[in-house]
């Protein structure tokens, strides 16, 4: 999922590599946390701490929302390049809010209208249902 952040090719300069980040399943999170960090020479890593509450796989094409109540810690590692920390690309997939979710697919189905595609309203719609009742 691409980002839709207008600012996204300022964040794509703290990123190094030009391996695709993992596309699912996308973690929902209520909030994060950074922690701590650890350097050794040219490398390092920035632990992050997810409140979560649910995931999503079958990318947009299924509503197979499942609750996940719990937190997730990732270390983020970390590499110097020309003299700026850069993220180090890994295997994490997508860790989004609801609210940025919600209008990522409310996006899509605006995408989908313009072209006359209703293939996946009905699932899009059940989608932003259960997001709603999550956020609850």
């Amino acid at each position: 999922m691409a980002s839709a952040n207008p600012l996204s090719h300022e964040f794509a300069e703290l990123v190094s590599g030009d391996e695709e980040w993992p596309s699912e399943p996308i973690e929902i999170v209520r909030a994060f946390h950074v922690g701590s960090s650890k350097i050794h020479k040219e490398t390092a890593a920035v632990t992050v701490r997810y409140d979560l509450l649910g995931n999503l796989s079958g990318a947009l094409e299924s509503d197979k929302l499942v609750v996940a109540d719990g937190t997730e810690t990732v270390a983020f590692p970390l590499i110097r390049e020309g003299g700026r920390w850069k993220v180090k690309v890994f295997n994490l997939p997508p860790h989004v809010s609801v609210g940025a979710l919600r209008k990522h697919i409310q996006g899509v189905m605006e995408d989908d209208e313009k072209r006359g595609d209703s293939h996946r309203t009905a699932i899009l719609e059940a989608l932003i249902a259960k997001l709603d009742a999550l956020s609850k």
